[in-house]
C-alpha cells in the first residue's frame, strides 16, 4: 500500500503518429505480480517520457489520466497510456522508494511495451 509516501503527476503529450492510429508515451513497464502494481522498467529513449527527465526507473505508475492502474491486466493499462497521436496523458507516479522494497525482475509476471 502506497500510502505515506509522495506521489508526483507527470503530464507527457504522446508522440507523434499516423492519423487513425494511436500512439504512446515510450515507457516499458512491468508487473509486480505480488503487490498487483507496475514499475517503470524501461524508457524509450526518443520517447516523450525519457524526454521530460521526470520519470525513473522502477517508479510505480499508480493511474493514468486520474485512473488507478492496480489490479488491472497489463492489456488495460497498455490501451490507457496509449492515444491519439500529440495528445496529453496524465501519469500519477510513486516514488522508487516502494517499488525498490518488493520488486525484482523474478518477479515480474509481464512485460510490456506501451508505445507500439
Amino acid at each position: 500500500d502506497p500510502r505515506g509516501y509522495a506521489t508526483r503527476t507527470v503530464t507527457l503529450l504522446r508522440k507523434p503518429g499516423p492519423p487513425g492510429k494511436t500512439t504512446g508515451v515510450g515507457i516499458l513497464l512491468a508487473k509486480d505480480p505480488e503487490l498487483s502494481h507496475f514499475t517503470v522498467h524501461d524508457l524509450q529513449p526518443d520517447g516523450p517520457a525519457a524526454l521530460c527527465k521526470k520519470i525513473k526507473l522502477d517508479d510505480v505508475l499508480l493511474a493514468v489520466d486520474g485512473v488507478s492502474v492496480k489490479h488491472r491486466a497489463p492489456e488495460e493499462v497498455i490501451e490507457m497510456l496509449q492515444g491519439v497521436p500529440e495528445t496529453l496523458c496524465q501519469l500519477t507516479l510513486l516514488s522508487d522508494s516502494f517499488s525498490n522494497l518488493n520488486h525484482s525482475p523474478l518477479q515480474e509476471q509481464a512485460v510490456l511495451v506501451v508505445r507500439r
